[in-house]
């Protein structure tokens, strides 16, 4: 599996469970889907099409997956509805509807419609590096990497794990790259990269499939932008 994003967090490899305990608990805390007036679900689910179980081990690594399903009520549709029964409502009464009793109306025309909207699911991939003691999760989002780390916590009854400390910023690293050229500890520039300035209307610079070491790119760092 390839990760396109990463949000990485060193873990404790002595107090991380035994595989047969994370698979159980996992388990316990699988995906079900949303139910009556429920907005959305969240739980562990298969991380592999070719297996039902909640974890896939395989040369040190242990891969899991948590799933998140949410209801889609469009705020049009809603709006529609209710805009239809204050109008009934004045027609049959001959008065006018007030803020709190449309706000009652929205929240009862929202209850009704809930258990009959449509769904939407969304996976976030994640992968226990048991030999070196990381979490590597396939999302760049704070939220979303967070969000896998505190479900695990609550699976497990707790989890040693934290943002790891830099010497340095990604940004400014990365940045120092483009100057120079190259980059240095395993890691080799490729095609793409975007490019942030200063200021309070920042200018942005995205660049694709192109030679990241060419003069045209350079020279945005060197006008004062730094990598994003």
């Amino acid at each position: 599996m390839w990760f396109k994003q990463i949000s990485f967090y060193p873990l404790n490899k002595n107090k991380l469970p035994e595989l047969e305990t994370l698979a159980d608990k996992l388990a316990e805390a699988q995906f079900a889907p949303c139910s009556g007036l429920d907005w959305f679900s969240e739980g562990f689910a298969a991380p592999v099409a070719f297996s039902p179980e909640t974890v896939f081990p395989a040369d040190y690594t242990w891969r899991v997956a948590l799933k998140k399903e949410e209801k889609v009520l469009p705020a049009g549709v809603i709006r529609d509805i209710l805009e239809e029964r204050v109008a009934e409502i004045q027609n049959a009464e001959a008065r006018n509807v007030g803020r709190k009793e449309k706000q009652e109306l929205k929240e009862q025309i929202t209850d009704d419609l809930l258990p009959r909207a449509f769904t939407r699911s969304s996976r976030t991939q994640a992968v226990f590096d048991t030999k070196h003691g990381y979490l590597f999760v396939n999302n760049a989002s704070a939220t979303k990497a967070e969000g896998m780390l505190t479900k695990l916590r609550e699976a497990l009854g707790g989890l040693e794990a934290s943002l790891p400390n830099t010497k340095q910023s990604p940004g400014s690293l990365m940045t120092s790259w483009l100057l120079q050229g190259a980059a240095e500890g395993g890691f080799e520039l490729d095609s793409d990269c975007e490019l942030k300035g200063t200021g309070d209307v920042a200018p942005v610079v995205k660049v694709s499939k192109q030679d990241l070491t060419a003069d045209e790119v350079v020279q945005h760092v060197k006008n004062g932008k730094t990598v994003t």
